[in-house]
C-alpha cells in the first residue's frame, strides 16, 4: 500500500477489503481515482479530513462505511468531527441525507444525549422529525379499535396488521375512496398526514366486510408533507399521480417501512444477518421488487396478483408486467374506477375466505409438470403437535419457550420420518421418475413460521423432496 507504483485499481480494492475487516488503510498519495476510498479509510479511522467532494458525496461514503462497521457510536464520533466548524445549514443538510437513507442511525445521531446535534435537528423538515424509529414504542402503543391512529404508527406496529393481502386490499379501498371523495394533493398523502380508523383490527383480513378502514387526511404546513420520497417521480403523468401515491402507501404498509422503496431490510429482531450494501431511495424507485419475499419474507401471504398491482401502480420507464394477471387495470382512469376494481377483488377473496375458522385463503398460480400415468400424488402428514392442551397452556399463541423447543424438535422428527417413509416406498415400487410426491400437506398450525427453515432444508435435497409443500 505504501509503494508509489501500486496501480490505482489495486489500491481501491485493497482499501475496500480492509474496510470490510474494520481496518483503516494508509494511502501513499491523494489520487483522484482513490479520493472516495481515501474518505472511506478516514471514516474507518474515525476522523474527517476535508477534501474536494461536496457534502452529499462525503455523507454518502460515510453511510457505506457505517454499513460495513454497523457501529452507531463510531458514526457519531465521525459525524462530530465532520460537523465541527460547519454552518448549521450544512450540518442539517447532512443529517437530512442520513435521515432519508438510514432512519435508525438518524435517531441515534439526534437523540443521543450530549451529542451537540439536538439544536441542528430543529432546522430539519418536519417529516424527518416525525419519522421517529422506535420499535419498542410501536409495540407498547397498541392498536385501539375505533380510535383514529397515525398511519405511520400502524405501519411500524409489531406485529404489522397490514402484512396480508386482504388487509392491504382494505387499505387500497380506503385510499381509493379518499381520493374519490376529497381529491387531496398526492404529495400530501404520506404515512404522517393520514390517520386511520378500524372498528376491529383483529378482523382487518376478513374480506366480507369492505370499508373496514376509514381514512382522514390531516392538513399541515408544506414542510410537513415535503418528504421527497413521497413525491411523484418525473416520469409519472400528473393525472396518474394519485395512483403512484396509493402504491407508495400500500408498499410501505406491506414492508412496515416508512421508506416505501425499501425491502424489509430493517430486521427488528434479528442481528448478524448480512443484507448487502443498501442503495439510495432514488435508485430503488427504478428497481423495486414487489414479490412476497421482497415485501415481508417467505411467510408473507401476498399473491402474484397483488405484486402485479404494485408493479402497475409504481411503474418506472420501460417496465412491463410479464404475467398480465390483471388486464382490467389498464382501463382504470379515475379513483372511482380503482375503487370498483378493488371491490371486485375483495368479493373474490370473500368467496374463498374460511369464515368458520377466520382463516384468510389465497390462490397462488403454480406451474407444475404432472405425470399423466400416476396423476397428482398428495402426501398428508399428521403429527401429534399441537394438541388441544398446548393451545390452553400457551393461550393459543404457541410461542411459549418450553413449548417451542418441543414443537421444533417434533417437527424435525416428523420431517425426517416423512423423508424415510418416501424412501422406503420408493425402494419397493422402484419409481423411475421424480417427483415421487407432487404435494405434501401439513395440517394447520402444525408448522410454526419460525420452523420453515426445516421444511426448506429438506426440500432443497435432490431427492425425494422434489415436491410442493403446503
Amino acid at each position: 500500500m505504501t509503494r508509489s507504483d501500486v496501480p490505482w485499481y489495486v489500491l481501491q480494492q485493497a482499501v475496500l477489503y480492509l474496510a470490510t475487516r474494520g481496518i483503516s488503510a494508509d494511502l501513499p498519495q491523494d489520487q483522484d481515482a482513490v479520493t472516495y476510498h481515501a474518505m472511506l479509510a478516514d471514516y474507518i479511522r474515525g476522523i474527517y479530513t476535508p477534501r474536494r467532494p461536496a457534502i452529499e458525496q462525503t455523507v454518502a461514503v460515510s453511510l457505506v462505511g457505517h454499513q460495513l462497521l454497523d457501529n452507531p457510536k463510531h458514526y457519531l464520533k465521525w459525524f462530530r468531527e465532520f460537523a465541527r466548524n460547519r454552518q448549521k445549514e450544512e450540518v442539517a443538510k447532512a443529517l437530512e441525507m442520513v435521515g432519508l437513507n438510514n432512519a435508525p442511525l438518524y435517531d441515534a445521531l439526534t437523540k443521543m444525549p450530549r451529542n451537540g446535534l439536538a439544536a441542528v435537528s430543529k432546522q430539519l423538515p418536519d417529516y424527518l422529525r416525525q419519522a421517529s424509529y422506535s420499535p419498542t414504542a410501536s409495540r407498547e402503543a397498541g392498536l385501539i379499535d375505533g380510535a383514529w391512529l397515525p398511519l405511520s404508527r400502524v405501519f411500524q406496529h409489531q406485529p404489522n396488521p397490514l402484512t396480508q393481502e386482504n388487509g392491504l386490499l382494505q387499505l387500497a379501498l380506503a385510499l381509493g375512496r379518499l381520493f374519490a371523495a376529497k381529491s387531496p394533493d398526492p404529495a400530501a398523502v404520506t404515512p404522517f398526514t393520514i390517520n386511520v380508523q378500524c372498528d376491529k383490527w383483529d378482523l382487518v383480513n376478513d374480506p366480507n366486510l369492505t370499508g373496514r378502514l376509514s381514512l382522514e387526511i390531516e392538513p399541515g404546513p408544506m414542510d410537513a408533507v415535503g418528504d421527497p420520497r413521497y413525491r411523484a417521480p418525473e416520469w409519472c403523468q400528473k393525472k396518474f399521480s394519485w395512483m403512484y401515491a396509493i402504491g407508495r402507501l400500500l408498499r410501505a404498509a406491506a414492508t412496515g417501512e416508512l421508506d416505501f422503496t425499501s425491502r424489509q431490510w430493517v430486521l427488528r429482531e434479528e442481528t448478524g444477518r448480512y443484507t448487502g450494501i443498501r442503495s439510495t431511495w432514488q435508485k430503488r424507485r427504478l428497481g423495486m421488487m414487489h414479490a412476497a419475499t421482497a415485501l415481508g419474507g417467505t411467510t408473507t401471504p401476498i399473491t402474484p396478483w397483488f405484486s402485479e398491482l404494485l408493479l402497475k401502480l409504481l411503474q418506472w420507464p420501460g417496465i412491463v408486467a410479464d404475467a398480465d394477471l390483471i388486464p382490467e387495470f389498464d382501463g382504470i382512469d379515475s379513483p372511482q374506477g380503482f375503487v370498483s376494481f378493488i371491490e371486485d377483488r375483495l368479493r373474490a377473496q370473500a368467496g374463498i375466505y374460511g369464515t368458520s375458522s377466520g382463516l384468510p385463503i389465497y390462490v397462488y398460480p403454480v406451474e407444475w409438470r404432472l405425470d399423466k400415468k400416476n396423476g397428482f400424488r398428495v402426501a398428508l402428514v399428521q403429527g401429534l403437535m399441537p394438541s388441544e392442551n398446548d393451545f390452553t397452556k400457551t393461550e393459543g399463541k404457541l410461542d411459549a419457550s418450553g413449548y417451542r423447543a418441543r414443537h421444533r424438535d417434533h417437527t424435525a422428527s416428523l420431517i425426517h420420518l416423512l423423508h424415510r417413509h418416501i424412501q422406503a416406498h420408493d425402494s419397493i415400487t422402484g419409481r423411475p421418475h421424480k417427483p415421487y410426491v407432487d404435494l405434501i400437506v401439513f395440517p394447520e398450525y402444525s408448522i410454526h413460521p419460525a420452523d420453515q427453515d426445516l421444511i426448506r432444508g429438506y426440500q432443497m435435497q435432490p431427492e425425494p423432496w422434489s415436491s410442493m409443500v403446503f
